[in-house]
């Protein structure tokens, strides 16, 4: 039935009116600043009805949980999602064309080209054929972003400015239309869309840097907000805000007036000078972009200066991102605390099935361990003047890091908040009375008490299936069960 639902509420985003109602709301809610960060509000909402329109079972989702929190008056479905997100709200970019005759129309021009350029590489090939069947190229981040020819290892740093020196600058090119394709779909919320001419242009050669200051926007909101949460807890403020509010500048100058003594970490000022590094890198590309707004000036000598650019700010951006992961998980590298074992020993459940709950939080220990070894173990050779020799090794451990950090602060959160949830039903409840409420339950099942009380059974009986789920290693089932109650 909720499917059902889903559904419904999907097919009615097609429509303009419905799309309105809810960029309308998610401007208004702190999710609408994960989705686009654009400070102009317009642009903001234009971004918000974007991704509505590509994601509408995604956002059929968002708007039932608002509409519960606007039912209950109060945050939580908000609340989860920012916590879930944790920087930023993942933002579908598969469906740029809308239409099938959009499609259809695209992908006829394209094998056109395929025919009329036999010497396009392999990858942008499978690039077109992907948009032809698709509608979105799994290989679009390998036109971006390919491997240098003869050196191993997936993931080596941006090239692609060096392979476009080698076509054609000043006419039309199908190759560079298939990296103006790539960099359509992949287009992060503020950044306009490029006109496909196949032909190198000012906007075409600057476009990284939409992605870049993007980016940096993301990591230095998040650590604003890593320090205006200390700082809420030096002045014994904790919890009183929503992280909007601890963004808001005049929140952040009186917590800095009540929090006496405070002194950022050394992570705190390791990533803030992360970040400087960065947003220089970041200015010396778009300062190097600049003569590209001549056509005339678009040499292969300039290319090769950007691709030097680019490859030294997504370096730095890079180590500035795992300075933030770092603290993240140092933030909760201690969830399996003695109070929370003390929690699962006092669950009525078997106790072998405890045992094997606790080994699961042992397991979700070692994955965070080993996900910050990782990320210090690339941040160490990204900060090596020999960083380069290394980007497959740190690419690598990268791509792992991000598998496991896809469920993990969900995992993590249902682990800690099942015990919890399901001691309270017994704590505080005498024997005489547990007995009174199985008599209400099975003698007088139609009365209001008596429906109270078997809601709450049955609730009980969910978290047990929940913690035997996640003993048991089925952690996205116990999760789906956890979302239901």
């Amino acid at each position: 039935m909720k499917g059902l639902f889903l559904l419904c509420a999907a097919l009615a985003f097609s429509q303009d009116p419905a799309t309105d109602a809810l960029a309308q709301r998610l401007l208004d809610s702190e999710i609408g600043a994960r989705i686009s960060r654009s400070s102009d509000p317009a642009q903001r909402l234009d971004d918000i009805r974007r991704w509505i329109q590509d994601s509408p079972e995604s956002a059929a989702q968002v708007a039932t949980g608002l509409a519960q929190d606007d039912a209950r008056g109060d945050h939580a479905f908000e609340e989860t999602v920012l916590r879930s997100t944790n920087r930023t709200f993942e933002i579908n970019e598969d469906h740029v064309d809308r239409s099938v005759y959009g499609h259809l129309k695209k992908s006829s021009s394209q094998s056109k080209l395929m025919d009329a350029d036999a010497k396009m590489m392999d990858e942008e090939k499978r690039e077109i054929l992907k948009n032809m069947f698709e509608g979105q190229g799994g290989m679009s981040n390998q036109i971006v972003t390919p491997k240098s020819p003869g050196k191993p290892g997936p993931g080596i740093p941006p090239d692609y400015y060096d392979r476009l020196s080698r076509l054609n600058l000043s006419g039309y090119s199908p190759q560079v239309l298939a990296i103006q394709s790539a960099l359509n779909q992949h287009r992060v919320p503020g950044a306009p869309k490029l006109a496909e001419t196949g032909k190198l242009d000012y906007e075409t050669l600057s476009y990284p840097a939409h992605a870049m200051r993007y980016d940096l926007d993301t990591l230095q909101a998040h650590l604003r907000l890593q320090q205006d949460l200390e700082l809420s807890r030096l002045a014994g403020l904790d919890g009183r805000y929503t992280a909007a509010q601890l963004l808001n500048p005049k929140v952040e100058e009186e917590l800095k007036k009540k929090a006496v003594g405070y002194k950022p970490s050394a992570r705190m000022e390791s990533r803030r000078q992360a970040l400087e590094r960065a947003d220089s890198a970041a200015r010396d590309f778009e300062a190097a972009a600049e003569p590209a707004k001549k056509n005339s000036l678009i040499t292969p000598s300039l290319l090769i200066a950007l691709g030097e650019r680019q490859r030294e700010a997504a370096r730095w951006i890079t180590a500035a991102s795992l300075e933030g992961e770092i603290q993240d998980l140092e933030n909760v590298e201690g969830f399996l605390s003695p109070e929370l074992r003390t929690a699962i020993d006092g669950c009525p459940l078997p106790a072998p099935m405890r045992e094997a709950y606790k080994r699961r939080g042992e397991d979700l220990s070692r994955t965070l361990a080993k996900m910050k070894s990782n990320a210090q173990d690339s941040l160490r050779r990204l900060e090596s003047p020999d960083w380069q020799r290394d980007a497959g090794a740190i690419t690598a451990v990268l791509a792992q890091n991000a598998a496991w950090r896809k469920n993990l602060a969900l995992h993590i959160q249902d682990f800690t908040q099942t015990p919890w949830r399901l001691r309270a039903f017994d704590q505080n409840r005498p024997r005489w009375r547990r007995m009174l409420e199985d008599a209400l339950r099975h003698y007088l099942p139609t009365t209001s008490w008596g429906r109270r009380l078997n809601r709450r059974q049955a609730q009980r009986e969910s978290l047990k299936d929940i913690f035997i789920k996640i003993a048991s290693g089925d952690m996205d089932a116990a999760h789906a069960i956890l979302i239901s109650l």
